[in-house]
């Protein structure tokens, strides 16, 4: 569909919305099979290698960008890092996209190809420093 790819939390449809907005794939339990289909994902593989390689193939392989919309995302717990894909933290604690920001942070090349925003505006380099985000090697 589109080369690049979108994260952020799907509050009542947001992140099917931005995806749309911006021009990029999303994945959520309404677009799963259509998104697994397109990357080639394994069902019996963990989030964290589906996503990788997702993230992966967008960039390298798709020339793309990593679009993140930071709305309503809990930015000090990727920070703190910590996070693991379990049943409580994608349905009780709803953390999934503070862990793909925790991941993300934490790999250079990816970080280096996203576009954060928040809005419905693209953040600037100052004011994506101000709230915390940087690169953690």
């Amino acid at each position: 569909m589109y080369n690049n790819v979108a994260l952020g939390k799907d509050l009542n449809g947001a992140l099917e919305a931005f995806g749309k907005d911006v021009g990029a794939n999303v994945w959520t339990k309404n677009t799963d099979k259509i998104f697994t289909d397109m990357y080639v994902l394994m069902e019996s593989r963990s989030f964290e290698s589906n996503i990788t390689e997702v993230l992966n193939k967008t960039i390298n392989q798709n020339e793309g960008k990593i679009l993140f919309d930071i709305s309503a995302v809990e930015i000090d717990k990727a920070i703190q890092g910590g996070l693991l894909h379990t049943s409580d933290l994608v349905m009780n604690k709803k953390l999934i996209t503070e862990l793909e920001l925790q991941m993300l942070i934490r790999n250079e090349n990816w970080f280096n190809n996203t576009i954060f925003h928040e809005g419905g505006r693209v953040l600037s380099k100052d004011e994506i420093i101000g709230k915390g985000i940087k690169i953690i090697k």
